[in-house]
């Protein structure tokens, strides 16, 4: 009975010191929630932090976007294209009353980019050229108009940059041109006294005229230049030159016998052509 009594005390007395003890420990406890809570109220507080160059990925992206603004290439596609415009042609010629002539041209294209910069462009096009030039010959004097239609297979080489809402361009093209049809007329005194007119063909020839040769080469090469502007919506607009570098006049056996008896230099005719084009891609 005793010893129950004496343990009854004892517990009695320690329990001032065990209650200190576990009143340090939830002290101890309840720290680490203090600093967990403090830092989840951080984390809820950052704000993301947005560049203000980052309008075209944030168009891409309703939400906020870390991301840093990012040039993003260009996609260039294989494109088919139709142009049509007006040609101002004429020769280069060492004979008298060299002139120009207004025609035209119509024509389809294909264009291959080649990276962001670079594109190659073959071209066909029907295009009515000619020009203006006075002579006197075997035929009789030459009227100063001539009307020639040339199918022009330019392969552009284009260079063109993205500016604002479309692609300014410069192209260079070695051109090959075949002459089709075209046609000279000729005036001349016969021993009666009257004037016989004769339309020629100038890239056949034609017996009946005593014409053995074709007048004019049928097949020219040369270069073409050109400076214009893609629009985001389709269209281009471009003007150019085009320059020959084959001798177009065929002198004929005739030919140098009448100039053999008559005298004079022999002609000679090389193509060149201004012209401005509009035109519309898919």
């Amino acid at each position: 009975m005793k010893k129950i009594i004496s343990f009854a005390v004892m517990g009695l007395l320690s329990m001032p010191f065990i209650y200190a003890q576990v009143g340090e420990l939830e002290v101890v406890a309840d720290e680490p929630d203090v600093e967990i809570n403090n830092v989840s109220a951080e984390i809820v507080d950052v704000q993301p932090v947005v560049p203000k160059d980052t309008a075209s990925i944030e168009s891409l992206n309703t939400r906020d976007s870390l991301v840093p603004d990012v040039a993003i290439p260009e996609v260039r596609l294989i494109s088919l294209g139709v142009t049509a415009g007006l040609n101002m042609a004429g020769y280069r010629t060492n004979m008298e009353g060299g002139g120009m002539r207004l025609g035209g041209q119509v024509g389809v294209n294909m264009e291959f980019p080649i990276g962001q910069y670079l594109a190659i462009q073959p071209e066909m096009i029907l295009s009515l050229r000619g020009g203006k030039y006075d002579y006197d010959g075997v035929y009789g004097v030459k009227e100063p108009g001539e009307s020639l239609f040339y199918m022009d297979i330019p392969v552009n080489v284009k260079f063109s940059k993205r500016m604002g809402k479309g692609r300014p361009f410069i192209s260079v093209a070695p051109m090959f041109s075949v002459g089709i049809y075209g046609s000279a007329t000729y005036k001349k005194n016969e021993m009666d006294g009257s004037v016989s007119e004769n339309k020629i063909s100038v890239f056949q020839c034609d017996p009946e005229l005593e014409q053995e040769e074709a007048l004019y080469d049928n097949f020219d090469f040369g270069f073409c230049f050109k400076l214009g502007y893609d629009t985001d919506d389709f269209w281009s607009i471009s003007a150019g030159y085009s320059i020959g570098l084959t001798e177009m006049y065929k002198v004929s056996a005739v030919e140098k016998k009448f100039m053999k008896k008559y005298g004079g230099e022999e002609p000679s005719l090389k193509n060149h052509n201004i012209f401005v084009t509009v035109g519309y891609r898919w």
